[in-house]
């Protein structure tokens, strides 16, 4: 089995599991928060603050950890659309190397929740910045790379929304709902990518 091959069935396998994870790892934190819970007044990471939800913020916090994991087997997949010589090469580099870090970055965020205040704040904006770059890189990688796959073409727009989304949280970093937006956004590239992965197998 050639790299390619490989790469795209290991990312098929963490794509899918991601959106498992990320939906049952939500549910489960839900289940066991305290009180009531709002997307117009409470933080994803909410879910995940020990203080606020200590029956169940280890599986929002966990669920973060094997989601960044993932997240890396799951960017190599993007070597699925890879040609154009160097152009080619580039975008899918750097749209590889921006994943890498948004995944270390959630791993981060399990691993130092919103009690660990400083820790998380810088790990969340990584996160998300990063995220940001992501988005908008491998959207260019599929518009540039992906030209004999309208499927994945298709894919790119969406992105290219969800990368605002992920703009648009930046510049109202202190408003819960885009941040519920931003990253269902992003999860919801995840499972098209990993769709189109599948689609084309």
């Amino acid at each position: 089995m050639n790299y390619s091959a490989h790469a795209v069935r290991s990312a098929r396998f963490a794509g899918m599991a991601i959106i498992a994870i990320f939906s049952l790892s939500i549910l489960a934190a839900l289940q066991f928060y305290p009180g009531s819970y709002s997307p117009y007044t409470n933080w994803i990471s909410d879910l995940g603050n020990p203080a606020m939800n200590p029956s169940g913020a280890a599986f929002l916090n966990a669920g973060f950890v094997l989601e960044g994991i993932l997240f890396i087997p799951f960017c190599l997949g993007l070597y699925r659309w890879h040609g154009h010589g160097r152009g080619g090469s580039l975008t899918f580099t750097m749209s590889a190397f921006s994943g890498f870090v948004a995944a270390l970055s959630l791993v981060m965020i399990g691993i130092f929740p919103e009690n660990y205040a400083a820790s998380h704040t810088f790990w969340a904006v990584t996160f998300f910045g990063s995220m940001g770059f992501f988005l908008l890189l491998s959207s260019v990688h599929l518009l540039y790379c992906g030209e004999s796959d309208s499927f994945a073409k298709r894919i790119s727009y969406f992105g290219f929304l969800a990368f605002a989304a992920d703009a648009a949280f930046a510049l109202a970093f202190y408003d819960p709902t885009f941040e519920w937006g931003a990253a269902i956004a992003s999860f919801v590239y995840v499972a098209l990518l990993s769709y189109a992965m599948i689609r084309k197998s």
